[in-house]
């Protein structure tokens, strides 16, 4: 299923990880895609346009800007985007599914809460979880975007200081996504 709906994805795994890994992210792609993963936060798709699903934008996001290259956390990062985290369990998805249903269970305020290192993980998928969303929020319909922009422009604000403890990579696109948007305010 990777391949066929995130081949850059599918090509990013097939050159760092071994079989076994390749069969965690297809059974994670597969129950993310089952669960409302393939749903966008802010806008909906249209069906028959191609583009590279959100489950698999995180997970690049997670391996190429937070620099987490271990197969569970990626793993974790593509189940990230399911709407069911019930199913997220250790014994289906190993570590993976406890590192994912902390990640859905992190808000603004649990971030400012964590401690330099503590649930890292976690930290790094909801910083990409975040970016991810600023990168799309401009494609909602202009009444999604009008109730839903300054919240997220008051929150992105409030920790993005907080995204350089966990992942200082994403941290600096999240900054740069914010100095832009506040430009764009400011006009």
């Amino acid at each position: 299923m990777i391949k066929e709906r995130s081949p850059k994805l599918h090509g990013l795994l097939r050159r760092n990880f071994d079989d076994s890994d390749l069969f965690l992210f297809e059974s994670a792609f597969e129950y993310a895609a089952a669960s409302g993963g393939l749903l966008e936060v802010d806008f909906e798709r249209d069906p028959l346009a191609s583009y590279n699903p959100r489950p698999a934008r995180i997970a690049q996001i997670v391996f190429e800007d937070a620099q987490q290259t271990e197969a569970d956390v990626l793993a974790a990062a593509i189940l990230a985007s399911s709407s069911d985290v019930s199913g997220l369990t250790a014994e289906r998805f190993g570590s993976a599914g406890d590192i994912a249903r902390k990640a859905c269970e992190l808000c603004p305020a649990r971030l400012v809460e964590l401690e330099p290192g503590a649930d890292s993980a976690a930290a790094a998928i909801f910083a990409a979880m975040w970016l991810d969303r600023a990168r799309h929020l401009h494609l909602a319909p202009p009444q999604r975007l009008a109730a839903v922009d300054e919240e997220f422009l008051n929150d992105t604000q409030k920790i993005a200081s907080e995204f350089q403890r966990h992942a200082p990579r994403i941290a600096e696109l999240v900054d740069a996504w914010l100095q832009r948007r506040l430009r764009q305010a400011s006009r």
